[in-house]
């Protein structure tokens, strides 16, 4: 029989009065296996108990407390029996880890080497994993580079053309009648000198040079 101290370290009961039930998780990744539901052999009969218990009172009361004792000591008896059997259900869904000595489920456990994955990476997920690490890295590097040499100048101009000031909190924002940050209305400047309509973000007047404040 398994070692039961260290398989059942990690588990849930959900036993209530009326039967018995176990979770055992998983000591990696918390996963956990419920076993099947077993009704108590008394579980009628105390309710019936209990009805005869507040109904008649004295004598019946009587006979009804001391039968509530004996299902109760019933009750624990067979909360054992089960327990037993569902250790026995679950240990067919676990590994214990040679190594580190955890009970782990299927997902967290190699079974090419016999060790749950802590101890004993997958090859294959590892290889993959830092396959996509190098690849993301790569792209990353050659982007820096590219960024370094002027490449999407031209992108970054042409997006931070379309965006315009708020005169009032001085935030990029889309052009529109209001800033999408303050609210402030985004008015239309003009140029000093000629009187042309000039873009919030122009420095200088498209129509006659003139430097714009």
């Amino acid at each position: 029989m398994v070692e039961l101290k260290s398989f059942v370290k990690n588990y849930e009961d959900k036993s209530d009065d009326n039967g018995f039930q176990f979770v055992f998780y998983c000591d990696r990744c918390g996963n956990g296996y419920i076993t099947r539901y077993k009704k108590y052999s008394l579980a009628k009969v105390s309710s019936a108990l209990g009805v005869a218990s507040s109904l008649f009172g004295g004598f019946f009361g009587r006979g009804a407390e001391a039968a509530e004792k004996a299902r109760s000591y019933q009750w624990h008896s067979e909360h054992d029996k089960a327990f037993f059997e569902a250790v026995e259900e679950a240990r067919p869904h676990f590994k214990q880890c040679p190594k580190c000595s955890r009970w782990v489920c299927f997902k967290c456990w190699n079974d090419a080497v016999g060790l749950c994955v802590d101890c004993a990476p997958r090859l294959t997920v590892e290889t993959a994993k830092l396959a996509a690490e190098t690849k993301v890295k790569a792209v990353e590097k050659y982007m820096e580079k590219k960024l370094e040499e002027g490449a999407f100048s031209g992108e970054v101009k042409a997006a931070a053309e379309t965006m315009v000031t708020c005169p009032r909190c001085g935030k990029l924002t889309r052009p529109g009648k209001f800033c999408e940050f303050c609210g402030a209305p985004l008015t239309k400047r003009y140029c000093p000198k000629c009187g042309a309509e000039v873009s919030p973000n122009a420095r200088f007047c498209s129509n006659c040079g003139a430097r714009l404040v």
